[in-house]
């Protein structure tokens, strides 16, 4: 039975925290707080379900856990790694030795495709990434909106942009439909070599990105960049390549990226990196809305103008401006824009990148005969501008375009996390730590999931020995069906992942690369500037290439010996 002191103490507790509420508040919300952190570092870490399946042992680094190892890994060759020695699916620590799950599992990675809005991205990295791509219905409905713009008829009515670009880039003056690029890629790269017969080491990435830039300015939106003429000066190619800009090599920089996505409180705080990022989204916004204003005046000038296909005649004119569409289709000016600086971004750095990387391979001696096969399937064509259908028709060019995506996929991975408390169906049995074998996944709710794209895409089990090599013709092949067992958009490459979320650009993606090889294969080639010197990747958003120099600094670049073929 309780005493009079005792209830004499309690009473006075309890009227202690009725006169001070805000203590109460406080107190709370630290119990609270404590809570929550020791369930999610604390008994998730000791007590997943996870813990059973085989894996890495965590690394000594406590903050990253083995997340350090992966950042450290070119091209994700780190979990190619774990997944040979431990198997499909196993587990890892990340952030402060949070259990997360790393699966190329094709029944697994299917379920999560194919049930994608119970496994979206994580809420930090959704804020940390330039895209308005919402949970549930919200993608439903921009997907929607956004789906005409990217089906096989548009396409191909964007090739005369396409080749607009890609033939300004190589010198080829064409009847004009719209601003003209007043110096051409081509002529610059002429002036630059000077008719040396030797050619000239250049770095070619800023090249592609800026051409991609202006592709996808021309294409999506009608709206010229010129930043193959204005070069670094574009602020919109600074703003991006602030954005894009990989971690620097150290552990103390990669904790600190880490440390932001998972608590965005430290993204505002005052620094160099911060205030850099914080600048470059208010450039791509400011500019992102002057598009939609000169595309809307238009518009409302002209009603004809409605008739556009390319993004934004699509966005505000079906989404904001026609009566007949519902309150529920509709798109804020702040949607908009964040879907006008995503598919910027998805539009131009991936594409460049990944044609980058293939001109490596493509200029290694080991691999210079793919380049001549290519060079003379292409220029056996008659047209400088072929229409889409012969670009398609043309089987190696399309094998090339195929393999460098399966090699070289410039996402080498997708995070995920499960909505609820989730079961994974597996392709195969699992054998944990403790000798028992399971044929399914048990998830807790809020567990971070990595498919590893680029190691799916290097599958030896899948795709052969020669995984790691390019070997376009393995797509000519008799039966090339290799990875029928994932959901893809794409010949089974997970490269655009599939499902819902499937990267809804994909045709835009691959006829663009198709047409840069045409133009620049037919006029050019490329090889090694140096065979010693080795190109590496540091994860970021997008796997660039950079050159590491004194004292492990990097630099993001990729010179190559370039050499003119065609002068006219």
């Amino acid at each position: 039975m309780p005493t009079a002191s005792r209830i004499l103490n309690e009473s006075t507790t309890l009227a202690a925290m009725a006169s001070n509420p805000w203590k109460t508040i406080a107190l709370s919300s630290m119990a609270y707080a404590t809570y929550r952190l020791l369930k999610r570092y604390i008994f998730y870490s000791y007590f997943s379900s996870l813990r059973v399946l085989p894996g890495p042992e965590p690394s000594g680094n406590y903050i990253l856990g083995n997340l350090k190892e992966m950042f450290e890994s070119s091209w994700a060759r780190g979990i190619d790694e774990w997944i040979e020695k431990f198997g499909s699916s196993i587990t890892y620590t990340g952030v402060l030795w949070q259990r997360g799950l790393i699966t190329s599992d094709p029944r697994a990675v299917a379920h999560m495709i194919n049930h994608a809005y119970g496994f979206p991205k994580p809420l930090a990295v959704q804020e940390e990434f330039i895209e308005i791509f919402g949970k549930g219905d919200v993608h439903k409905k921009q997907k929607k909106i956004m789906n005409p713009c990217f089906g096989p008829a548009q396409i191909r009515d964007l090739m005369p942009t396409l080749f607009e670009k890609a033939l300004k880039a190589s010198g080829f003056l064409l009847e004009a439909t719209a601003l003209i690029l007043i110096h051409l890629l081509r002529d610059l790269w002429i002036t630059n070599l000077d008719g040396d017969a030797e050619g000239k080491v250049m770095d070619i990435l800023p090249w592609l990105t800026r051409t991609t830039l202006d592709v996808i300015g021309a294409a999506g939106f009608g709206y010229e960049f010129n930043s193959l003429t204005n070069g670094e000066g574009d602020e919109l190619a600074k703003a991006y390549k602030a954005i894009l800009e990989p971690p620097k090599e150290n552990t103390l920089t990669v904790i600190w990226a880490v440390m932001q996505q998972k608590f965005r409180v430290l993204r505002f705080l005052p620094g160099e990196v911060n205030q850099r990022k914080r600048n470059a989204k208010g450039t791509t916004d400011r500019i992102g809305r002057k598009l939609i204003e000169d595309k809307r005046s238009i518009v409302l000038e002209d009603k004809g103008a409605a008739a556009g296909r390319d993004i934004l005649s699509v966005l505000p004119v079906k989404a904001n401006t026609e009566e007949d569409i519902k309150d529920s289709e509709r798109l804020s000016d702040d949607e908009v824009i964040g879907q006008i600086a995503t598919m910027l971004l998805a539009g131009h750095e991936t594409t460049s990148s990944t044609v980058t990387w293939l001109l490596y391979d493509l200029a290694k001696p080991e691999y210079s005969p793919i380049q001549e096969k290519l060079r003379a399937e292409v220029n056996a064509v008659q047209s400088d501008h072929p229409s889409m259908e012969e670009l398609n028709s043309l089987p190696y060019l399309d094998a090339v375009t195929r393999e460098a995506l399966r090699k070289n996929p410039v996402v080498t991975g997708t995070i995920r996390t499960a909505a609820e408390d989730s079961v994974l169906p597996v392709s195969k049995p699992i054998v944990g730590r403790d000798g028992i074998a399971r044929n399914e996944i048990r998830i807790e709710k809020d567990t971070t999931i990595i498919i590893p794209i680029a190691s799916i895409n290097r599958d030896k089990a899948i795709w052969g020995e020669d995984a790691d090599k390019l070997r376009p013709e393995r797509w000519l092949e008799k039966d090339h069906s290799y990875a029928n067992e994932y959901p893809t958009v794409f010949s089974g490459v997970m490269t655009f992942l599939g499902g819902p979320r499937a990267c809804i650009g994909y045709r835009l993606a691959v006829m663009e690369i198709k047409v840069i090889l045409f133009t620049l294969m037919r006029n050019f080639t490329f090889e090694l500037s140096d065979p010693t010197l080795v190109i590496e990747t540091i994860q970021g958003m997008i796997a660039r290439p950079v050159i590491k120099g004194e004292n492990d600094s990097t630099k993001t670049m990729l010179p190559l010996r370039v050499k003119c073929l065609r002068a006219d």
